[in-house]
């Protein structure tokens, strides 16, 4: 995909921000130019969160690794590899999520769909069984935004499933873009029909 044709689709993306890509002028761009643009400067009047998420493996880190030019947030390209919700800053007023893919260990998707308030799955049969998640259970969130290399250290936490899904929270963490990541070698199965299905239906 050629940076004009993902200009033009970030630009779709955010179509009811229209001031949200003035940053994105095709007559000034450069690598190093946005690259400044969209780590050191403030490119939102309000925070906005953007979140990806999509079946595991199809590159939803690898995605936020682009962003950041580096691999800071370690994805080794093979299955279950994300058990976290992750996030880093790009400038001061854009944030980018990344999840745990869908059709993975239970456990793990079970942190996608909490982190996205989207109904949990339950699983007796799955190795390790996939068993719903209670409000008192924890889930590790790491902050990459201070990291500039894979050696660096990032800030961990685990929060419980009842404070990240709290209004106050929510506040602070919905989604105000979603982007679904499908990767091309995947067929598009059951299971991500009815993931779609049930991530339009919360949000």
């Amino acid at each position: 995909m050629s940076l004009e044709t993902s200009l033009k689709t970030l630009k779709v993306l955010f179509s009811d921000k229209p001031d949200a890509l003035t940053v994105f002028d095709l007559k000034s761009i450069t690598s190093e130019y946005l690259k400044g643009k969209i780590r050191d400067e403030k490119l939102f009047a309000s925070p906005i969160n953007l979140w990806v998420t999509g079946r595991t493996g199809a590159g939803k880190t690898s995605l936020g690794n682009s962003l950041l030019d580096s691999k800071i947030m370690k994805s080794t390209g093979k299955i279950d590899c994300t058990d976290f919700v992750g996030f880093f800053r790009l400038g001061e007023n854009l944030r980018y999520f990344d999840v745990p893919g869908y059709a993975s260990a239970g456990s793990y998707e079970n942190i996608n769909r909490v982190a996205l308030l989207m109904p949990q799955i339950e699983d007796e049969d799955a190795d390790p069984p996939a068993v719903e998640m209670q409000d008192t259970d924890t889930f590790p969130v790491k902050d990459f935004s201070d990291c500039t290399s894979d050696k660096d250290k990032q800030e961990t936490k685990r929060v419980s499933v009842g404070h990240w899904q709290s209004p106050v929270q929510q506040k602070d963490v919905a989604p105000d873009v979603i982007i679904y990541v499908n990767a091309p070698h995947m067929q598009f199965l059951r299971p991500d029909r009815q993931y779609l299905r049930e991530l339009l239906q919360t949000w």
